[in-house]
């Protein structure tokens, strides 16, 4: 059997310890070909199995592999590659250099590397790990498509492995190194037909049936941005295609292209150039197309969708054992927690709900059998508090309320003085125009404050007890042993739907899916997902990179992106919003700053839980918490 692979690409070794991964290594690539993370971790610290330097050997192992990669030379990671979150870090850089990563998979019985461990002095390591290692193994496959790989190979057995004689190297589609000139280089044509055609002839070149062709053997190369804009894109694609066919023409595409071929393959695309800010679509302010569209042009093509709860956004600390609070956080006095809202600021002034609400979190942390298998003795959550008016109640009553009934008032105030005028027998026609287009406007007016006081209703109810509030975690976000940011977000999500079935009544579904944006019957099912969401009543829903922390060409990644219905956003922008006039208005809305307020927000807030859980002095967490707060007082529109 013979492998095939691209003569350029980062190959990863993926599969438990003493699958054979090394063995194959050393048999079917060159030496200098190969970066192991152990042996990374001998270099840095002269034991390979020394695990406390595993950070510091997978620096050297990144740093080793950008060096081979920007000269151009093949590489092959040797390590377990478990973890979809240290994947993603080695495909971010093959993307980096524009590299192909594949992947090899030694997906063997785990009883035979219980055996061949037992055989070596330096796996001494109990049998959970094998087991873990293979339960990651397990889980992760089905993903690797969406992942970014573009060749994956199975190797199910040790008779498989063995039989495979030799690996082909096959030369990448764009290298063009036998291709020889002279060229004429053109680029973005973009539909013009005609204006190529007196091109071409003042080079030199005739065209017959599409085909072009040169007395003196010289060649053209369309460098991209073929279609679009001009009149013509379909002679320009045939003459394009014709010409690559027949061989007198080499053609890139260009995004534009790329656009094009998406649409064409039954994609949702969007219409206007570059990174799509606003959706154009009629009487839609957001839609999931621009969410998409964003992590596309980032390079993320595997996202998950989260229903977005309308409620306040609640910070949780909870301890298993009220003593914890002494002992790890420095209270003078037993607590079982906290909960803080988005600012930093105690959730509830009543202590005895808060000490209830955390009692039951805890209960069913411990019914879940998440303290165990988390390892930890007290959690961070990242939640939505619910119902909205519990916070919100007097902004409700002094703002939204009261909005509603003057607009109201007046709308209703308006069309009567209106129709009254207009049922007049002595109006003249003039007035008569001027005045039924306002009376329409009127009458418009009114079904929007109605719209606007169902949207605000439907997140409102009393709160006499416990019961009557809700509580939906999405994010776990530390405990004991560190941040858990390595996970994915189905995993915070799977982890999040273990602890409603704990507790039916405090916690409610949350529901979520993947999407695969290179996939168009995912991307139109997650879209009708949402419209059918939104119209029930559903805020929206909140798009996501499948991995926590996700990097794309420009660097870090929006963390995520808020998709919000129609009807809810008449809270945020007001009852008329969606009014023609002002949603030219809003689509012009500018993102980058909010955009870049929220990357660094993050940054911070990660670091900070890192700083916590590795036990760092409190100053240096309150030096991102502090940086957090400065930014609050940047100016930015709230309501993005």
């Amino acid at each position: 059997m013979t492998l095939r692979l691209p003569e350029l690409s980062i190959v990863l070794l993926i599969g438990p310890s003493g699958s054979g991964k090394s063995s194959f290594a050393r048999k079917h690539f060159k030496p200098t070909e190969i970066v192991s993370s152990d042996v990374c971790r001998g270099l840095v610290s002269d034991d390979e199995n020394d695990q406390s330097v595993t950070p510091r050997a997978f620096e050297l192992l990144n740093f080793t592999l950008r060096q081979r990669l920007a000269l151009g030379r093949r590489t092959v990671v040797d390590a377990t590659n478990l973890n979809p979150e240290d994947r993603a870090r080695l495909v971010a850089i093959a993307r980096e250099f524009h590299v192909l990563p594949a992947a090899l998979v030694f997906k063997i019985d785990e009883s035979i590397c219980h055996e061949r461990n037992a055989l070596r002095p330096d796996r001494d390591f109990g049998p959970q790990v094998l087991k873990r290692q293979f339960s990651q193994l397990r889980r992760g496959l089905k993903h690797l498509k969406k992942e970014g790989f573009r060749h994956v190979t199975y190797l199910r057995n040790p008779e498989e492995i063995d039989a495979v004689e030799g690996i082909v190297r096959e030369p990448l589609w764009n290298n063009r190194a036998g291709e020889s000139g002279p060229f004429d280089i053109v680029g973005d044509v973009h539909g013009c037909y005609d204006e190529l055609r007196t091109l071409l002839s003042e080079l030199g070149y005739t065209v017959a049936d599409h085909v072009v062709s040169h007395p003196a053997g010289r060649r053209l190369v369309f460098v991209g941005d073929l279609v679009d804009r001009g009149p013509d894109s379909p002679n320009v694609l045939r003459l394009a295609m014709a010409s690559v066919k027949a061989g007198s023409a080499i053609c890139v595409p260009g995004n534009h292209d790329a656009k094009f071929l998406r649409w064409l393959k039954g994609k949702k695309v969007q219409p206007t150039h570059g990174l799509a800010e606003t959706i154009a679509q009629e009487g839609w302010l957001e839609r999931p197309e621009e969410a998409f569209d964003y992590f596309r042009q980032q390079s993320v093509n595997a996202v998950v969708c989260e229903e977005k709860h309308m409620g306040s956004r609640a910070v949780a600390v909870v301890c298993r054992d009220p003593a914890v609070a002494v002992s790890r956080f420095g209270l003078r006095q037993e607590r079982r927690g906290v909960i803080y809202t988005r600012t930093g600021r105690p959730f509830f002034s009543d202590a005895a709900t808060e000490a209830a609400l955390l009692d039951r979190l805890a209960a069913a942390l411990d019914k879940a059998g998440l303290w165990e298998e988390l390892a930890t003795d007290w959690l961070c959550l990242d939640a939505e508090l619910m119902p909205w008016s519990v916070k919100a109640r007097d902004l409700i009553q002094s703002q939204y309320a009261a909005v509603a009934a003057a607009g109201s008032a007046h709308a209703a105030a308006v069309s009567a003085v209106l129709e009254s005028a207009l049922q007049a027998g002595h109006l003249e026609a003039e007035a008569r125009v001027l005045l039924e287009p306002m009376l329409g406007r009127a009458s418009s007016r009114s079904t929007m404050l109605d719209r606007y006081r169902s949207a605000y209703r439907h997140y409102c109810w009393d709160v006499v007890g416990i019961d009557d509030l809700k509580l939906a975690p999405f994010h776990f976000l530390a405990g004991e042993g560190g941040s858990f940011l390595h996970h994915d977000h189905p995993w915070h999500m799977e982890t999040a739907a273990r602890l409603q079935a704990a507790d039916l009544v405090l916690f409610p579904a949350t529901r979520w899916r993947e999407v695969d944006l290179d996939d168009a019957d995912s991307v139109a099912e997650a879209t009708t997902w949402w419209e059918t969401m939104t119209a029930a009543g559903g805020e929206g829903m909140v798009v996501k990179p499948r991995t926590f922390i996700a990097r794309g060409p420009r660097g870090l990644v929006q963390p995520a992106v808020k998709c919000r219905g129609r009807e809810y956003l008449r809270i945020i922008y007001g009852p008329e919003y969606d009014a023609p006039e002002n949603l030219v208005r809003l689509k012009q809305r500018g993102l980058g700053h909010k955009r870049s307020m929220a990357e660094r927000e993050f940054v911070l807030g990660v670091e900070a839980l890192d700083r916590f859980t590795a036990r760092r002095p409190l100053r240096e967490v309150h030096e991102c918490v502090l940086a957090v707060l400065a930014m609050e007082s940047e100016p930015v529109d709230p309501r993005l």
